[in-house]
């Protein structure tokens, strides 16, 4: 696979969803529904698993082995910050206004959906015996 063809197998889902969550957070209409009170909040943390899983997945390369702690980190940093600039984004919205519950829920999904994927990648990778230093 070339460059640009990775860049797009690998990031394309990642803008494309930050796309739909800008689009969806310049509308001034919240959700038609509302299923229970704060309901809005599991569409946040579900939302940004996805996200986070798709970060995640874009720094790894869909890789077991790729997935390093330091892109898990930074999966969840990423997503969680873009969850941030969507509040403030939305802060300046007619009709919409910034709620740290809604980032709360933000940033617990991109933890949830990032280590849900490398849970998944990992999940039945053999372990490697170590050497015997002795």
């Amino acid at each position: 696979m070339t460059i640009s063809g990775k860049f797009l197998y690998y990031w394309l889902p990642v803008i494309a969803c930050c796309l739909v969550i800008f689009l969806q957070s310049s509308v001034a209409v919240d959700l038609p529904f509302n299923l229970f009170p704060h309901s809005d909040k599991f569409f946040h943390f579900f939302v940004y698993a996805g996200l986070g899983a798709l970060f995640l997945r874009a720094c790894c390369e869909g890789k077991a082995e790729n997935c390093r702690n330091s892109f898990v980190i930074l999966s969840i940093l990423a997503s969680s910050e873009y969850g941030l600039s969507d509040e403030i984004h939305q802060s300046f919205v007619p009709g919409r206004c910034a709620d740290i519950l809604d980032f709360g829920a933000d940033a617990a999904g991109s933890l949830f959906g990032a280590i849900l994927y490398r849970m998944a990648k990992t999940y039945g990778k053999p372990i490697t015996k170590q050497k015997n230093l002795s």
